[in-house]
């Protein structure tokens, strides 16, 4: 009999394909020669990233877990929807918030992989915020952030796997 799939299974296999797709999209962005494909986006401040940061940490406090998108934010009273975009960016119902998040991730896993990230710098070569699992905030390169991303989906990705073996302890 085949063993059922946890739902734990499936929403970090669903993480690391969102953001595989922002890797590769990420890629691309480190190599282009021309101008910044995003210069005309806006990006978080430091203080909404803290600010979400903050509220993903009350969130565990209040629930023993982290939720499962950002949007849980929303609806448990502890972010605004406006809090997860730009200022200056007018996000409708069907937008995806400004910032790259890793539900996967416990408290009890590496402190220097990320858990959520801006996905948009304001100029060329500008520095991207990341709060880290350990709810640092640290300000990184493209390359930098690229790097630590890599650790990130790596970690998960064997995670995974230990999942898919039998083994649902982590």
């Amino acid at each position: 009999m085949k063993k059922k799939t946890s739902p734990f299974t499936w929403g970090v296999a669903i993480s690391l394909l969102a953001g595989a797709v922002f890797f590769v999209g990420l890629s691309v962005f480190l190599k282009c020669e021309d101008e910044h494909p995003f210069q005309s986006q806006m990006t978080l401040s430091i203080e909404q990233i803290r600010k979400v940061a903050g509220a993903v940490a009350d969130y565990e406090k209040s629930n023993q877990r982290r939720p499962e998108n950002l949007e849980a934010l929303v609806k448990a009273g502890l972010l605004s929807s406006g809090d997860l975009f730009d200022p200056k960016r007018s996000p409708s119902s069907d937008s995806n918030p400004d910032l790259l998040y890793f539900p996967a991730l416990r408290r009890t896993d590496p402190a220097d992989l990320v858990l959520l990230c801006t996905i948009t710098t304001r100029k060329r070569g500008g520095s991207l915020l990341a709060v880290m699992n350990d709810y640092s905030t640290v300000e990184l390169t493209p390359q930098e952030l690229r790097a630590a991303l890599q650790r990130t989906y790596s970690y998960l990705g064997g995670q995974i796997g230990r999942n898919f073996s039998g083994s649902n302890s982590r």
